[in-house]
């Protein structure tokens, strides 16, 4: 290399310098030619791309421009929607208006029923004109539709006329029903019958049911007299529909749980009586105490039907102490359907009379609320005494000897607040529902009301959208026993803890102490739960208490938006092993657990009936406890969102429930097939297989058999070998089809005590030597049956098998 270098480096310097210079130059220059072709290349493709970008800027430019356009298309198309829809919600609102009267608190001015059609048509009149004039003076002039609804109980203010005298109110009060339903087309006055509360059902779901359509402008209400009203206004308002209510006065004096709400009032004045019937409205006729009772000449011409026989007071004697005294149920609650009442139906009684014999009920304690077991149907507008009017300071109650029944005395009342307040700071949503659920079960009526069970459940979660699983689905999960479940809690687990004293100590547990050393026994024991008797008759009250408990559990599980998950297949670690070849039993469903609840109740009072004799008819008043819970707690929150169910349970509780033996076997559906063969008849098929078939046998050998059983043109072995093909292949079919059944009920009614060890080995040894000795004789009845078989299969061939008839000898 460096010789190499040395001769270039020589033949440089032997150029000229000349030549030199146009050699760099030439270096140079080339150089230069070499790199404005890779500039030229470069340039050209940048100005490729731009010229896509170009392009696509142009295309996007493009969409750009139709995307605005079509923004504004929309928006001017969505704000012409947007009126259009807000003229419609105008017109609809506009456009109805329903008003719902309660007829049986909300009474027509008898003045008016006196004028019979005529009175009719001016009452529809003033109802109509007196609600479009408040309308148009509060909400503006529209195009109102008016729909008016009266429900009442014919006979129950026919008689209510009757006892205050108004007697010839009762032969107008039909053609005045006339002349209002005739007065125009929306105007609607219907009977509902005497059930008790049938006017209230009827309003109350024609409220929920009105107020939630958007063509319903404004929902009248005529029934501010009854507090019973106050859960399902105080539920629409909750929803948002407090705009929407107003209120129909009828009475001067509103109903005091009513009027807290302070919606808007409409007042028509001489439309409706202003006070109750018994204290506005004097007698027709004013008879002194000691001379008969009867109508006015005037009074009875007017009358085509002959004169009310009555029964005169006795001025010197109290009410109670008339021979017979008035019924108290008749006067005061319309509502005694005692065919053979002991006590008289016939007196007249003044406005002052009624009054005072309605104080003195009050002073008496209600016969329902009084005995144990028993609910009042009536509730807070029963006429009898609920509460001692001294309750709390009753002197009698402090001794023991008051006859009111207290099982909690007043401190206590006040102290569980204090020990079991309603609401707690910072808890979880598991541990709301479970204290919700022990105090609702623990606690008593009174203060812990069933109706008010789903709602303070809901207040956990308030989710409604219908698409997706509520969350409480499966917080409610942990909460549902099965009746198998309740049964051993109750007559196998409480029963152990309250004999022993104690148990494990948990959360329920010691609430349930705390409601059974709060309960009073009639004996004043100081542990009561040690008596049998009355550990007996607790717990079967309290079970009834958690079955009503799990049914709303149920059905308001069932109720909740969404779709129901499925149940946990999980096995429980506690669960014992099943023997091989056994099948596991699918899990019950929601549906299934909720109708072996209402079995439940059937089956109670069933049982009730047979001990009593007694009859109960769903069209009277006297309701046991299991058809007030469903009338009165079950079907006012779920008869419209869960018909079927509830319809299944009014079937259950009511006469013509299939489980009822006073119902008429056309009035029910004929139960479905029967299920299959139960285990313990299948564990015994062999042996009655063959006592069967010997049976059969034997009989086919009875000289006494009819002829034409004994004319069979075949072989009765080829039978009897067809005939036990058949069976066993009946005997397969039965054990293909194998199932365990839908529901397990547990008819276990007595304590079961915990065994020792010594027991529980001798109790094994005992069952296994029984065990032993029935297989013993199974297999020697088999074996016989076998024997037995095979002697009578030999005779039959030789009995059964044809003779050839010999010719008849010829007489020489």
């Amino acid at each position: 290399m460096e010789r190499l270098s040395a001769q270039t480096a020589a033949q440089n310097h032997s150029l000229h310098p000349i030549e030199r210079c146009l050699e760099n130059l030439k270096d140079e220059v080339t150089h230069l030619v070499a790199n404005e072709k890779a500039y030229s290349d470069m340039v050209e493709k940048l100005q490729t791309e731009l010229s896509a970008f170009k392009r696509a800027y142009a295309d996007v430019d493009t969409e750009l421009k139709a995307a605005k356009a079509a923004l504004d298309n929309a928006e001017t198309l969505n704000a012409q929607l947007q009126k259009d829809e807000a003229a419609r919600i105008t017109n609809d609102q506009g456009s109805r208006v329903v008003m719902l009267i309660d007829g049986d608190g909300a009474i027509f001015s008898t003045q008016l029923i006196s004028q019979g059609q005529k009175g009719g048509h001016t009452a529809a009149q003033r109802l109509s004109d007196g609600t479009m004039q408040a309308l148009t003076k509060c909400y503006g002039a529209r195009a109102y539709q008016l729909w008016v609804y009266v429900f009442f109980n014919r006979q129950g203010l026919l008689n209510a006329f009757r006892r205050s005298g108004h007697v010839a109110v009762n032969g107008k009060l039909e053609d005045f029903i006339v002349g209002f339903n005739q007065a125009t087309e929306r105007f609607i006055m219907v009977d509902v019958g005497s059930t008790k509360e049938a006017a209230d059902a009827k309003l109350k779901v024609y409220l929920e049911d009105e107020i939630r359509l958007s063509q319903t402008f404004k929902v009248i209400f005529g029934g501010c007299h009854d507090n019973g009203y106050i859960a399902n206004l105080q539920s629409q308002i909750t929803a948002g529909y407090k705009e929407k209510l107003m209120l129909l006065k009828g009475y001067n004096e509103m109903a005091s749980g009513i009027a807290m709400f302070q919606l808007p009032t409409l007042t028509i004045d001489g439309l409706f009586l202003t006070k109750k019937l018994a204290e506005d409205v004097p007698s027709v006729t004013k008879a002194p105490l000691g001379g008969n009772v009867g109508l006015g000449p005037a009074m009875s011409s007017q009358l085509p039907s002959p004169p009310v026989i009555t029964r005169q007071l006795d001025p010197k004697l109290a009410m109670s102490k008339q021979n017979p005294p008035p019924c108290t149920l008749y006067y005061l609650k319309n509502s005694c359907l005692n065919s053979h009442c002991p006590h008289a139906h016939d007196y007249i009684l003044t406005p002052a009379q009624l009054n005072d014999f309605a104080n003195g009920a009050k002073r008496a304690p209600c016969p329902f609320l009084n005995k144990v077991g028993k609910e009042c149907h009536f509730g807070q507008d029963c006429c009898y005494g609920h509460m001692c009017t001294k309750h709390p300071k009753c002197p009698f109650h402090k001794q023991g000897n008051c006859k009111f029944k207290h099982p909690w005395s007043a401190s206590q009342e006040k102290g569980i607040s204090r020990d079991y307040p309603l609401e707690t700071k910072n808890e979880a949503c598991d541990d709301y529902l479970a204290r919700t659920y022990f105090q609702f079960l623990w606690l008593p009526e009174s203060i812990m009301p069933l109706k008010l069970l789903v709602p303070s459940l809901q207040r956990a979660n308030s989710q409604s959208d219908a698409s997706i699983v509520h969350p409480l689905h499966s917080k409610l999960e942990r909460l549902l026993l099965t009746t198998r479940t309740v049964n051993s809690k109750y007559h196998v687990e409480l029963a152990h803890i309250l004999a022993n004293g104690g148990g494990e100590g948990e959360e329920e547990e010691s609430m349930m102490w705390y409601a059974v050393t709060h309960e009073k026994s009639e004996n004043d024991l100081e542990e009561p739960w040690l008596d049998d008797t009355w550990r007996t008759k607790w717990l079967d009250r309290m079970e009834r208490r958690e079955v009503q408990i799990q049914i709303l559990l149920h059905l308001f599980k069932l109720s909740l938006s969404g779709p129901s998950p499925p149940p946990d297949m999980s096995q429980s670690p506690r669960k014992k092993r099943r023997k091989i070849g056994e099948r596991e039993p699918p899990p019950l469903s929601l549906e299934d657990r909720l109708e072996a609840f209402m079995d439940k109740l059937s089956m109670w009072q069933l049982m009730g009936t047979l001990d009593t004799g007694l009859r109960q008819r769903h069209d009277t008043q006297d309701r046991d406890w299991m058809q007030t819970f469903c009338v009165e707690v079950v079907e006012p929150r779920f008869g419209t969102i869960l018909a079927n169910q509830i319809s299944l349970l009014r079937e259950k509780v009511f006469p013509h429930s299939p489980f009822s033996d006073t119902d008429d076997a056309d009035e029910w559906d004929a139960p479905g097939p029967k299920p299959p063969t139960a285990q313990l008849q299948r564990t015994k098929t062999t042996a009655n297989t063959s006592r069967s078939r010997t049976n059969s046998t034997v009989a086919t050998l009875d000289p006494k058999a009819s002829v034409s059983d004994r004319a069979r043109s075949r072989s009765l072995s080829v039978t009897l070998a067809e005939e036990e093909q058949r069976e066993r292949q009946r005997v397969e079919a039965d054990d293909g089809r194998r199932r365990v059944l839908k529901r397990e009920v547990s008819m276990k009614r007595s304590f079961t005590p915990t065994l020792s060890v010594r027991d529980t080995a001798e109790a094994a040894k005992r069952a296994e030597e029984k065990r032993k000795e029935v297989e013993g004789q199974q297999k020697k009845r088999a074996e016989e049956a076998a024997k037995e078989r095979e002697r009578i299969q030999g005779v039959t061939l030789v009995e059964a098998t044809p003779v050839k008839p010999r010719a008849p000898k010829i007489g020489l």
